[in-house]
């Protein structure tokens, strides 16, 4: 931070006008010129401080707006391979279906043959009692 301008002269006369002593109204001043010289921001400080903070804003903004527009594309890019894995189970319980279907079929044609079996033996061993 720059300096505070502070007329001392103007302030040291100001204080003797009010009753100080010289010695007295120098201390006062050189005590204030002190305290305030390293703590008072001046116009250009703030400024400078705004601009600094403004640029920080801008590439945080910046920043974000990355980052926001990385996480909408994972999730576009989440929400297509969720869609392709579900056309994909789709298809397998379609294909296990009719293959279940098949196999069932297949079990129900041989269950029909075994029972045409089992009659036929039934016929022919009634056929054998005498």
């Amino acid at each position: 931070m720059s300096a505070l301008a502070f007329d001392t002269y103007k302030a040291v006369t100001a204080l003797k006008q009010a009753g100080f002593e010289e010695a007295q109204a120098e201390a006062v001043v050189n005590t204030m010129g002190e305290a305030l010289g390293g703590n008072v921001a001046t116009k250009a400080d703030l400024t400078e401080v705004r601009a600094a903070l403004e640029a920080d804003m801008t590439a945080m903004k910046t920043a974000l707006e990355t980052d926001i527009a990385a996480v909408k594309a994972d999730i576009e890019q989440l929400r297509s391979e969720t869609k392709a894995d579900l056309a994909t189970m789709r298809a397998d319980m379609e294909t296990l279906r009719a293959d279940m279907a098949e196999q069932f079929t297949t079990l129900y044609k041989q269950l029909w043959l075994m029972a045409v079996g089992i009659v036929g033996l039934t016929v022919t061993l009634v056929k054998l009692i005498p």
